[in-house]
């Protein structure tokens, strides 16, 4: 289907995902109800790559699909920097492996992003509880921020990214983030020194002029982590935040303290309630490390 012209690109990122990833394309599939031609590319960073000769057949009328095979996995920036190199629509969307689309998105994506060429939308994530999950978060050196932050983020979910303030200091999730490409371009792609984590706050700094606007449209994403793997999780993201701070020349010193502040009370907290905070105690160590 290589001649039709594209819509929206849609990539997913992928690594050992194969018990996941077929269901969210069949969401998306499902959920294209104005059939928008779409272009589905998934780029996979799994040592052995098993998916290439299913994903071709959801091509259709409407449906074009790219697998590009990174075994080098230089990580997620890395991973979406193949992609994004693929891509035959100006207007990309993000997705991760493991959501699910329950209503349709891509008029309103497509619609957003042809506003403006520094519109970054981001959707609301529902989690099993039909929570609405972080579906955007504040930039890390506002750290300090972060308790406020939650807080006017559970009331005010819909319109606090509207406030000049706010809106110039927070990111998109990429569990589900749409943005143009030449965006992208412009800001040099994504850091692939970030192994994991940090991705769109990294992105997005490098888009002064960003416009971003979360929408209402709903996307189910599983999310979560166990703790087995959770200590290398996080050494990685810490390393992937460590190297934001000194990049973008914030201190390290300081949100080293503050935060083993934060979770040497939680651990004090969980102590008096006979409980332990696995999480909590792994960030410790890790934090003490760097």
């Amino acid at each position: 289907m290589e001649d039709m012209k594209t819509d929206l690109s849609i990539i997913f990122i992928t690594y050992n995902s194969d018990d996941f990833i077929f269901k969210a394309i069949e969401s998306v599939i499902a959920q294209n109800k104005y059939n928008h031609k779409l272009e589905i590319i998934v780029t996979d960073n799994s040592p052995v790559a098993n998916i290439d000769v299913e994903l071709k057949k959801y091509d259709s009328e409407n449906i074009s699909t790219v697998f590009t095979h990174n075994p080098a996995n230089g990580g997620y920036g890395q991973g979406a920097n193949i992609a994004v190199s693929k891509a035959s629509s100006e207007k990309i969307l993000f997705l991760n492996p493991d959501v699910r689309l329950i209503e349709p998105i891509f008029h309103a994506a497509v619609e957003k992003l042809e506003e403006d060429p520094k519109k970054i939308v981001g959707f609301t994530l529902l989690d099993e509880n039909d929570y609405a999950g972080q579906s955007y978060g504040i930039l890390p050196e506002y750290y300090y921020l972060n308790w406020h932050f939650n807080r006017l983020h559970k009331k005010d979910y819909y319109s606090l990214y509207k406030k000049p303030f706010w809106n110039k200091r927070i990111w998109v999730s990429m569990a589900a983030l749409g943005i143009n490409k030449q965006a992208i371009l412009d800001a040099g792609g994504f850091d692939e020194t970030m192994f994991l984590n940090t991705e769109e706050a990294d992105l997005f700094k490098r888009i002064p002029d960003r416009k971003v606007e979360v929408l209402s449209e709903t996307i189910f994403h599983a999310g979560g982590h166990s703790l087995e793997g959770m200590e290398w999780r996080t050494a990685t993201v810490l390393d992937s935040l460590k190297h934001y701070f000194d990049k973008y020349d914030h201190s390290w010193a300081l949100y080293k303290y503050y935060n083993l502040t934060t979770c040497n009370i939680k651990r004090l907290v969980s102590k008096v309630r006979g409980k332990q905070n696995q999480w909590n105690d792994i960030m410790i160590e890790e934090l003490t490390k760097r």
